[in-house]
């Protein structure tokens, strides 16, 4: 009997693994509920709205009233999908100057998408899918015997486990029954049940590299496997056929579960990639350069943006030094300052030694080299449309925001502040009559005439409340509509309030809170009179001036894409979710 000792073996970690983790979860099943459809764009699931309803925390602007924060939460939902569609379908991504700011992220993505459509995408295909499907209709069962590497301290370990693990096999090649090896030398607690383990099937086989490696052995086989800190010789006690699903149901969790068996292999592959796709021995470093640039960056703004105007200063100055010269190009500072604007920032920000400065360069040179080879593949048009993740469609709504609406502001002078100041002296920038008032509550009417008593004998109405009380502050319009001020309480004291003087106290006053009867004493603390203010006397002028416009523009940008992306929604299925308490789970 042969036995083959397998690796499994831990995931590289590469710049990006993050990004290619996190989207294993874009091919999850979504939920089947759609709330809304916009035309040119595509449903919209109660899932997807759920998210954005927490991510943007409407779950606490709206916690005494879900289902209107629900619909908020829609409207702004729809409004990011409208931005994003626009976006793409008026080519903003071509604009390299609205593209500047997020460039490094893009190209990052660009060389994602290249990793996992050439790398470890050639192990998902239609092929594989079929292939996997084919070989799951099986549960395993077997049994593992575990040996810890690190058991006994006083041998050196690897030496004195993989001894053991001779000896155990040397045994089962002599007949010895696979269950007394395992109480005799298992160091896990599965030694109890004889080392037998739950059955893999298709819905746990791909759950880690060991569940994986044991999926692809037979009956009787028996195998090492070694993970970082143990041994298991693995029995295949028994193998069933059993019934699965069709593939088209589990086409999700068969591809998601291929990335995670080939994920480690094909990260393997693209790091051997990235190690040659340029020959440093060729490097002849200008050290001279280095230490200048080392130098700059002592100052903590360099990395952060400074780095900017400190080489275009440089250049201009006609020191646009070479930094590295071999057989192919020379790179200069110009090429740093690409490097840094549109490929990536040194890890190390401060205190960035020369070493860690090559280091550097020589990482941007390669990530530049692939980005290139990504390029000539068209992956910067697939990334940039079809393949646009969640997070680069949040820059591009918020781009399209400062195209249309930040940049069309109209700049605001004296002329133009007069100009609007007549226009919306008598509305938009009418003085309301306002007032503000202290309030102290007490359950009986005893106590508040106490209070009265120790004001009336000198104390202050802070001292005479225990500097315990309410602010409640009120507005009137023209129509003289009293209202709360800064808040959504009925107004109950507003009538008293604006016939107070400034500092008078009154008191007790018959109220309520929250339907139950109380006794207030009250004093005045503020009250301005409305009028038609002077335009002097606005000293917030220029932010009333710049928040009109924008309410303006945002609000045309509203308009004109509702036109262009009209939107079905279902009320109810919004109902049926809230009301089944989905939105309270998870």
């Amino acid at each position: 009997m042969s036995f083959k000792v397998k690796l499994v073996s831990t995931v590289i970690h590469l710049i990006f693994i993050a990004g290619i983790l996190t989207n294993c979860s874009n091919i999850q099943q979504r939920e089947a509920d759609i709330v809304a459809s916009v035309k040119g764009i595509g449903d919209i699931s109660f899932n997807e709205l759920q998210n954005h309803y927490r991510d943007y925390q409407f779950d606490l602007k709206y916690r005494d009233n879900p289902e209107q924060g629900y619909q908020e939460a829609l409207q702004s939902l729809v409004l990011f999908k409208r931005k994003v569609a626009d976006f793409k379908k008026e080519e903003m991504y071509e604009n390299k100057k609205l593209m500047s700011p997020i460039q490094r992220y893009v190209n990052e993505e660009i060389r994602r998408l290249y990793f996992e459509e050439e790398y470890l995408g050639k192990y998902i295909n239609e092929a594989s899918i079929t292939s996997y499907y084919q070989l799951i209709n099986k549960e395993i069962t077997y049994q593992q015997l575990v040996l810890n590497k690190f058991y006994n301290q006083n041998t050196i370990p690897e030496i004195n486990v993989k001894s053991r693990i001779d000896q155990i096999l040397s045994e089962i090649n002599s007949g010895t029954d696979f269950d007394i090896l395992v109480s005799r030398y298992s160091e896990d607690i599965t030694s109890n049940n004889n080392g037998l383990m739950p059955p893999i099937n298709w819905r746990n086989g791909w759950l880690n590299s060991t569940n994986r490696a044991i999926s692809s052995m037979n009956i009787g086989d028996i195998e090492v496997l070694e993970s970082e800190s143990m041994y298991y010789i693995i029995k295949i006690s028994d193998i069933k056929i059993i019934d699965i699903p069709q593939l088209n149901d589990i086409r999700t969790t068969i591809i998601k579960n291929l990335r995670e068996q080939y994920l480690d292999r094909a990260l393997q592959e693209f790091a051997f990639m990235e190690d040659n796709i340029v020959d440093t021995k060729d490097f002849k470093w200008n050290e001279e350069a280095i230490k200048e640039i080392v130098s700059w960056s002592k100052d903590d703004s360099f990395f952060l943006g400074k780095y900017k105007d400190t080489i275009n200063e440089a250049i201009n100055l006609s020191n646009n030094k070479t930094i590295i010269s071999n057989n192919l190009e020379d790179i200069r500072y110009d090429d740093l300052l690409y490097f840094l604007n549109d490929i990536l920032i040194p890890g190390i920000e401060k205190d960035i030694s020369e070493n860690d400065l090559k280091n550097y360069i020589i990482e941007a040179i390669r990530t530049d080299l692939i980005i290139n080879k990504a390029k000539d593949l068209g992956y910067d048009e697939k990334i940039l449309t079809e393949n646009a993740t969640d997070a680069l469609e949040f820059q591009y709504q918020k781009i399209y925001t400062i195209e249309n609406v930040d940049n069309k502001l109209p700049t605001a002078n004296d002329a133009i502040l007069k100009e609007f100041y007549n226009e919306h002296k008598d509305s938009l920038l009418y003085q309301y009559a306002l007032t503000s008032i202290y309030v102290k509550l007490f359950d009986g009417k005893s106590e508040a005439l106490k209070m009265i008593e120790n004001i009336n004998a000198g104390e202050s109405f802070e001292q005479a409340a225990n500097r315990t009380y309410k602010v409640k502050s009120f507005i009137k319009n023209k129509e003289g509509k009293i209202s709360s001020y800064y808040s959504k309480e009925e107004p109950i004291l507003g009538n008293i309030a604006f016939e107070m003087e400034p500092n008078e106290i009154i008191g007790p006053i018959d109220t309520y809170e929250l339907g139950i009867q109380k006794f207030a004493v009250i004093m005045s603390s503020r009250k301005i009179e409305e009028k038609v203010p002077t335009f002097n006397e606005i000293k917030n002028l220029e932010k009333l001036f710049e928040a009109y416009y924008r309410e303006q523009l945002n609000q045309r940008v509203k308009d004109v894409l509702a036109s262009k992306y009209p939107v079905i929604t279902f009320d109810d299925i919004i109902k049926k979710n809230i009301k089944s308490g989905v939105y309270d789970k998870q």
